[in-house]
């Protein structure tokens, strides 16, 4: 019984210690892997051979968090600073700004400031516009009896005013682009 024992240690201890090739084949993995992993000082070697255990600890302790699946499927929440969750988050930013920065500058975004100045400047104008139309009209219709001709000037002087807003809107947006 002791002689079993003592034959079970010593195939575990063998098995401890591999050959690079033999640990390829026992994680799965190609030759040219382990040889990187030994190169990166990911391995743990003794007498030229590979300490499994050691060496599976220390490529688990080494390994980008990125590259493997996480152990848990909880949501992220602000709190939870894990290394994908803060990576994921500044790639996201990343992108948006630069996202946001190219349609800035291919004039299909404006900033707010601009954006409220166009719409106080548009309100501003047809205000003034509305304002003047009592003093423009009242002269043209004071003694004009029908009411299809008082309709008709009514509508150009609307018009007008609605393609002089057009007209302002369009040199808004033709400065930004």
């Amino acid at each position: 019984m002791g002689e079993h024992k003592s034959m079970s240690t010593l195939q575990q201890q063998t098995v401890n210690k591999v050959t690079q090739t033999e640990y390829a084949k026992m994680i799965g993995k190609s030759k040219p892997y382990v040889t990187k992993l030994k190169k990166q000082g990911r391995l743990v070697m003794q007498d030229n051979l590979v300490l499994v255990e050691e060496s599976n600890r220390q490529i688990e302790n080494t390994s980008d968090p990125s590259k493997t699946p996480e152990q848990h499927t909880e949501q992220h929440d602000e709190t939870d600073q894990s290394y994908n969750y803060w990576r994921t988050k500044n790639e996201k930013k990343k992108y948006y700004d630069a996202d946001r920065e190219s349609k800035l500058r291919e004039g299909e975004l404006i900033e707010a400031k601009q954006a409220a100045k166009a719409i106080m400047e548009s309100g501003t104008i047809i205000r003034n516009r509305l304002e003047s139309l009592p003093d423009m009209l009242a002269p043209q219709l004071i003694n004009e009896p029908d009411e299809a001709k008082i309709r008709a000037v009514l509508v150009d002087q609307i018009e007008w005013i609605l393609t002089e807003l057009s007209e302002k809107f369009k040199q808004l947006t033709e400065n930004h682009v």
